[in-house]
């Protein structure tokens, strides 16, 4: 009887953390939970010369590496993650919470405003970045920086296009608007 009363537990534990995966990989904005490599993440912001002061936001910010990183080459920046998927964002919310820095917001990226932002750093599809195009001519227009990852932002003319040294399955480029 016991037994039966644990077998039953762990199933309905499964059904839930599998239900958390799938909503988190298949419905939140059709954007797939994938992680830079921390390498790939340091040789982008590195290249940005971040400066003292600076914001940068991170949209779709997963686990927050990003946030991270940015934090440990200038500690003298604000730096703010919004994350709609639930897991990543607290996994995100754990990860930084050493850093006062940091900031992770649990939004739609859709719905937030990125206005005083100096960088905006994306890494999303194709048809969440066209969604935002409207933002990123903002943003651009009034001199922020648009950093996306594999993916150009349609209908836009990037500064620069590098190759990545750290490259990996689904990252191999970036730009910069």
């Amino acid at each position: 009887m016991i037994l039966s009363i644990l077998a039953l537990v762990v199933v309905a534990c499964m059904f839930i953390v599998f239900g958390f995966i799938a909503y988190d990989h298949i419905l939140v904005a059709g954007v797939p939970f994938r992680r830079l490599r921390e390498a790939t993440i340091h040789e982008i912001l590195k290249s940005m010369r971040l400066k003292e002061g600076v914001v940068l936001y991170d949209l779709g910010c997963g686990d927050g590496r990003v946030l991270i990183e940015a934090a440990k080459l200038q500690p003298k920046g604000r730096y703010i993650g919004v994350e709609r998927a639930f897991v990543p964002y607290m996994l995100a919310k754990y990860r930084t919470k050493n850093y006062k820095s940091i900031t992770i917001q649990r939004k739609n990226v859709l719905a937030h405003s990125f206005e005083d932002a100096d960088i905006v750093f994306v890494y999303l599809m194709p048809a969440l970045l066209t969604k935002l195009l409207p933002k990123f001519k903002q943003s651009i227009k009034n001199h922020k920086t648009v950093i996306s990852v594999q993916f150009q932002i349609p209908g836009q003319s990037h500064q620069k296009r590098q190759l990545l040294t750290h490259r990996s399955q689904f990252a191999k480029d970036w730009y910069v608007y």
